[in-house]
């Protein structure tokens, strides 16, 4: 074929070349976005199981998160210096001179909103909330589950909140450790589930799918589970002087109160 001929078919094969190449790369993409899609599928399958596969507290480990009761949370919460606030007005200005401290939603925790009470503690408290989500983060982990946040449900109480609950709820304490800032509610059964994954598991576009719909149902379908798991925490955290918790018996929340470090050497 003469010179000039090829010349001419050079823009065309270039075109088809071009094409081509294409052609495979998105041939591979695809092959790569499936074998993306099949893993996150597995990786949603091991989520379920091993929620599954965690045990639920044993009689034994609901009476460690009830030996110390109401009156013992009271004769800590009393010690730590702070005396109840009577109003709200009382609460801003304690938060104000910084004493007690806001809580905000973090990776760790969420806060529902506090019809009685306000979503501030002690600065004591505020620290041993972090450490626990942090604790209970690594017990998840450890059990080859990404990372939950719990829900704080009530944290600091008036005295006129304490009495304007007690009008509702019968079964709320004429006093409360609440009232000190030093006590919290965590919820039993309420996760919110966030991506992220055990250092193990191999990388998994968090866009897949079926891979986020295995967060949302962790926090959905195995509340009871991770409830467990945050029981265990708080238990361990009691046994080294951290804290003090109760399971409620008559609402879904764990009653946690911290320690002061005088306490955890007696």
């Amino acid at each position: 074929m003469p010179l000039i001929a090829l010349r001419r078919l050079y823009p065309a094969l270039l075109i088809f070349a071009l094409a081509l190449l294409a052609l495979r790369g998105a041939q591979w993409s695809e092959q790569q976005r499936e074998a993306r899609r099949q893993e996150a599928a597995r990786l949603a399958q091991q989520i379920a199981q091993r929620a599954a596969g965690i045990a639920l507290l044993s009689q034994e480990e609901v009476r460690g998160l009830r030996t110390y009761r109401n009156a013992a949370h009271l004769r800590e919460a009393a010690h730590l210096g702070q005396e109840p606030a009577p109003t709200r007005a009382d609460v801003d200005t304690l938060v104000a001179a910084g004493r007690l401290r806001p809580l905000s939603e973090t990776p760790l925790y969420t806060v529902q909103p506090m019809r009685y009470g306000a979503p501030v503690v002690l600065p004591e408290t505020h620290t041993m909330l972090a450490l626990v989500g942090s604790r209970f983060r690594q017990a998840l982990a450890a059990e080859g589950l990404p990372p939950c946040a719990f829900v704080v449900t009530s944290a600091m109480r008036t005295l006129e909140d304490q009495r304007r609950l007690r009008r509702v709820n019968g079964n709320a304490a004429a006093t409360s450790s609440h009232t000190y800032g030093a006590t919290v509610d965590l919820h039993t059964r309420r996760f919110d589930c966030a991506p992220g994954a055990p250092p193990t598991w191999p990388a998994v576009s968090l866009r897949e799918q079926s891979l986020r719909g295995a967060y949302r149902r962790l926090g959905e379908d195995y509340p009871s589970r991770l409830g467990a798991v945050l029981g265990r925490t708080l238990l361990e955290m009691q046994r080294e002087g951290l804290l003090m918790a109760i399971y409620e018996q008559r609402q879904p929340v764990y009653h946690v109160t911290v320690q002061r470090p005088e306490s955890r050497r007696s």
